[in-house]
């Protein structure tokens, strides 16, 4: 089981930034929000993950996100569904999207898996000659992705 936190956003920031060498402390974020995920392993508990939303923009109903994780078990459908709720439910936005510097395969198989669609190549994003890759979910994804009835758990009637 795993616990969310949403009440550390700058420290939460920190944690994130100083793990993404293309970011490194929390001005580049500017204003943001962070939701953190941990082991729920009570006194002992350890940060698994934190998801950081910036650029937030509610009259266009996007922001950016950025995320760093120190355990892949951190992902499970019931935790990022959550996580993602915030932007989605909470704040009421219709895309997130993230850009990483290309190609970073892992980061996207992980993004794929999770409902992302890539949508481009920004070239020399973060300096000459290292492009950054583009993803985005929309709010229609995400519903269809974790919030839809799956066949299998419909109640017979």
């Amino acid at each position: 089981m795993s616990v969310l936190i949403t009440d550390r956003s700058e420290s939460l920031g920190r944690w994130v930034a100083t793990r993404l060498p293309h970011v490194g402390n929390t001005d580049s974020f500017g204003d943001f929000a962070a939701i953190g995920v941990a082991t729920g392993e009570g006194p002992d508990d350890r940060l698994m993950a934190a998801v950081v939303m910036f650029d937030i923009h509610p009259g266009f109903e996007r922001c950016q996100v950025s995320a760093a994780t120190a355990d892949p078990r951190w992902a499970s459908r019931a935790t990022l569904r959550a996580v993602l709720a915030v932007p989605f439910m909470e704040y009421g936005l219709n895309r997130i999207w993230t850009v990483f510097p290309a190609p970073l395969t892992r980061v996207g198989r992980f993004l794929k898996a999770v409902g992302f669609t890539p949508e481009g190549t920004l070239r020399d994003h973060f300096g000459k000659g290292t492009s950054g890759a583009v993803w985005r979910m929309l709010a229609r994804d995400y519903e269809r992705r974790y919030w839809a009835e799956k066949p299998e758990t419909r109640k017979a009637a």
